[in-house]
């Protein structure tokens, strides 16, 4: 990203960052949004600064990783709340290590989410390592399976979704669709940005924004060797927030 680029940036957010924390408050959905939407700007010029372009130093750099540090802060605000309608049911072994495994309430995915796993079926990729994981630049729902093999909706989000949740026709789509094939369990799920250039994934964030299953942080080591090992990414380039 040039100077002039990131400075434009960086206006943008702190116009948008004032705005969200005057209507809504310092620890506001609004200033999340606004947060999340410019922290994955700067990631995708930083990544590409740094691994497409091969740059030695990349000046989104610094604004990517003070993004991050604030989203972290409000991500772990906001993600304290009610129960999620699931249970942790066990451990899987993930990466050499236990990880917590998390069971959607079947009756509730009955009622409130009938045929949408058939409707989306067409869209939704199973990653686990073993292929070319062929995923454009963009936003992602994701769930992560017991297995560690990471199940994506491969249709990138829009910055309306992000707010008001993904749509298929006349269908929402939550991370307990996802998760169907696997009994409704997870160990991991969120949003998940990759950067990708030449048909290869070069970075990728992840969080743990359900709020079907609400994963907690014991839930991220997995998670970051899933997208190592599936984007065949060294760790620097493995972002996660709250981490």
């Amino acid at each position: 990203m040039t100077t002039a680029e990131i400075g434009a940036l960086t206006a943008g957010y702190e116009r948008a960052a004032m705005r969200a924390e005057a209507e809504f408050g310092p620890r506001s959905r609004a200033l999340y949004f606004v947060t999340f939407m410019t922290t994955l700007a700067a990631f995708d010029g930083y990544a590409r600064d740094l691994f497409d372009h091969g740059l030695p130093s990349s000046a989104a750099g610094p604004l990517f990783h003070r993004l991050l540090q604030r989203l972290d802060a409000l991500f772990t605000i906001l993600s304290s709340g009610t129960a999620p309608a699931s249970r942790l049911v066990g451990m899987a072994r993930i990466a050499g290590s236990s990880t917590p495994v998390y069971r959607y309430d079947a009756e509730v995915y009955r009622r409130e989410m009938p045929g949408v796993a058939e409707a989306i079926a067409a869209d939704v990729v199973t990653l686990d390592g073993t292929g070319p994981p062929e995923l454009p630049s963009g936003l992602y729902l994701y769930c992560l399976a017991p297995s560690g093999a990471l199940r994506v909706y491969a249709r990138p989000l829009t910055a309306a979704e992000v707010l008001h949740g993904a749509r298929a026709g006349e269908h929402t789509v939550k991370h307990p669709v996802l998760a169907e094939p696997d009994g409704l369990r997870v160990a991991c799920a969120g949003e998940l940005y990759v950067a990708a250039a030449g048909g290869r994934v070069i970075g990728a964030i992840g969080t743990r924004a359900s709020g079907h299953y609400r994963p907690p942080a014991a839930t991220a080591p997995a998670l970051r060797a899933s997208l190592q090992r599936v984007f065949r990414l060294p760790s620097e380039r493995v972002f996660l927030v709250a981490e």
